[in-house]
C-alpha cells in the first residue's frame, strides 16, 4: 500500500488522547497517507458506518442511500448497501445492496465473531420492526440460512433511534440493541451469537430493563473490554436537553447526568477503554460551534470536560465528531471544519509518548458534505480508517482514507505497554467534574446476562 502521496485539499482534525495529563498545547505539522478511495458506487449517501475484523483485518462500509423515485408522483425511498475491502482500504467490492424502501429507515452494524450483523428498522406500515441479518467477514456474502429475525416490534411508527454493537474487543460473543422510543424509552437488548447457529430466534434476546423514561435522542453506545466494573455505556440528550450517559454491570446500571446547559442537533459519539470513558459533540458558542469532550477516569462515577476546538469567532466553526477508542491505543477523534475556507475534515493527534497535541494538515481534493457522519475504525496494522461523504464531483459519495501511522516506541515489535496502561494516572486538576453538572441516581439492581 502505498504511503507517500500527499493529500491535496480536505483537512481531517484527528485527535488522539491518552489517559495521562491531557495538554492542550498544539504544534502544526504535516504528514503522508495514502489517497481516499472511493467506496461503491453509490451517491446520494446520507449515512456512513466503518466496521474492522480484527482476525482478518477486513474492512466494512455499510452506507445508506437515496433511491429516487421513478417519478414527481413517487416520494425517494432508501437503500442500503454493503462494501468490503481485503486490502486495508485500497479497494473496495460491493458485496450486498438492498435498494427496498422496507428495510432501510434506520439501520446500525457491528462485527462480532465471524459475521457483520446489520440491523434495520422497516418503513410504511411495518415501520417499528427491527429486523437483523448478518453477512461473513470472509467475503461479506450474505448468510442465506440465517436470513434474518425480527428482534423486537416497538409499534408504527415509534422508534426514535437505534444502534447496534458488541463485545469483539472482549470475549467476541455478545450482541447488543439500545433503542429509543417515542415514549422516550432508553431500551437495551442483548444474545450471545452461538444462539443463532442454534436456530435461535428474536425470543432469545433479552431486555434489561434500563429505568430511562426521558431519553428524546443523539443516542450512541460504546463496549468497555476494559477491567472496568462497567461495560456498556450508552450517550443520549433527555427531554430537558441535557447530555446524559447510562452506565451497565453485571450488577446494576445507572443513568449520570452530565450537563445541563446542552443542546444540538449535532453527533454525540462516545468510547470507553477500562475506565477512560469520553463522550464528544458540538455545542453552540454565540453564533459558533465548538468541539468539547466531556470525560472520566473513574468509568462515569467522576467526570471533568474540555473545550477541544474552540471556534475563533472568524466564520469557522466546528461540527459532526466521531470517536474511537478501540483496541487500547487511546481515544482517537475526528470532526468537520466549516466555514473559513470551506468546509473540510481538519485534524490533530497527540502520541501517547508525547504531551502536546499535533495539528496534522492532510489534504485529499475531495470536498466534505457539511454536517454528515463521519466514522473512525483502528486498523490492524496500526493506523486509523476513516469513511466521510464527499460533496463534491459525484454528489454524496463515499471515501476511505488512512490516517498516518501512529506508533509508540516498541509498539510495531508487539510491546502493548504504552498503548493501554492507565493505572495511577491522576485526573487533572482543571478536568475534575463540577458536582454541579452531574446527577447520579440509584443503582438498580438487573438480571445477568447470559
Amino acid at each position: 500500500m502505498d504511503r507517500t502521496r500527499c493529500f491535496r485539499t480536505v483537512h481531517l482534525q484527528l485527535v488522539c488522547f491518552v489517559a495521562a495529563a491531557l495538554v492542550t498545547a498544539s504544534t502544526v505539522g504535516s504528514s503522508f497517507a495514502a489517497a481516499p478511495v472511493r467506496v461503491g458506487a453509490r451517491a446520494r449517501v446520507d449515512h456512513v458506518e466503518l466496521e474492522v475484523h480484527r482476525g482478518t483485518g477486513n474492512l466494512f462500509a455499510i452506507v445508506r442511500y437515496t433511491v429516487p423515485g421513478s417519478s414527481v408522483a413517487l416520494a425517494d425511498t432508501y437503500g442500503v448497501a454493503l462494501n468490503i475491502s481485503t486490502d486495508g482500504g485500497d479497494t473496495w467490492t460491493e458485496a450486498f445492496n438492498s435498494p427496498s424502501p422496507n428495510r432501510t429507515e434506520h439501520l446500525s452494524a457491528t462485527v462480532v465473531h465471524d459475521y457483520l450483523y446489520l440491523v434495520t428498522e422497516r418503513s410504511g406500515a411495518e415501520s417499528g420492526l427491527v429486523d437483523i441479518r448478518r453477512f461473513a467477514v470472509s467475503n461479506g456474502g450474505s448468510d442465506a440460512t440465517f436470513g434474518f429475525h425480527t428482534v423486537v416490534d416497538v409499534g408504527v411508527g415509534e422508534l426514535n433511534e437505534l444502534v447496534l454493537f458488541g463485545n469483539a474487543d472482549g470475549v467476541d460473543g455478545a450482541i447488543y440493541l439500545n433503542l429509543i422510543d417515542r415514549d422516550g424509552n432508553l431500551r437495551f437488548f442483548h444474545v450471545w451469537d452461538y444462539v443463532f447457529d442454534d436456530g435461535g430466534s428474536a425470543d432469545d434476546w433479552n431486555e434489561v430493563p434500563t429505568g430511562v423514561t426521558d431519553a428524546s435522542a443523539n443516542l450512541d453506545a460504546a463496549f468497555n473490554a476494559g477491567d472496568s466494573d462497567y461495560s456498556i455505556f450508552v450517550s443520549y440528550i433527555d427531554y430537558s436537553l441535557q447530555l446524559c450517559v447510562w452506565r451497565l454491570s453485571q450488577g446494576a446500571n445507572n443513568a449520570t447526568v452530565l450537563t445541563t446547559d446542552f443542546a444540538t442537533n449535532d453527533y454525540i459519539r462516545i468510547a470507553a477503554d477500562d475506565d477512560l470513558v469520553m463522550v464528544i459533540y458540538s455545542r453552540q458558542n454565540s453564533l459558533d460551534r465548538d468541539i468539547r469532550v466531556h470525560y472520566s477516569y473513574s468509568a462515569g462515577t467522576g467526570w471533568g470536560w474540555n473545550t477541544l476546538a474552540l471556534a475563533p469567532g472568524n466564520g469557522t466553526t466546528y461540527g459532526a465528531p466521531t470517536i474511537s477508542g478501540r483496541w487500547h491505543r487511546g481515544m482517537m477523534v475526528a470532526y468537520h471544519r466549516m466555514g473559513t475556507g470551506g468546509d473540510a475534515l481538519a485534524t490533530s493527534r497527540r502520541p501517547l509518548e508525547e504531551s502536546t497535541w499535533t495539528l496534522e494538515e492532510l489534504s485529499s481534493g475531495i470536498g466534505l458534505r457539511t454536517g454528515t457522519r463521519t466514522d473512525i475504525q483502528p486498523l490492524v496494522e496500526g493506523s486509523w480508517g476513516m469513511l466521510f461523504i464527499s460533496d463534491t464531483g459525484d454528489p454524496q459519495a463515499v471515501y476511505f482514507m488512512l490516517t498516518p501511522l501512529i506508533f509508540a516506541d516498541g509498539f510495531a515489535s508487539g510491546d502493548m505497554e504504552l498503548w493501554s496502561s492507565t493505572a495511577g494516572v491522576a485526573v487533572p486538576t482543571a478536568f475534575r467534574v463540577d458536582p454541579g453538572e452531574r446527577e447520579s441516581q440509584d443503582l438498580r439492581r438487573i438480571g445477568t446476562p447470559r
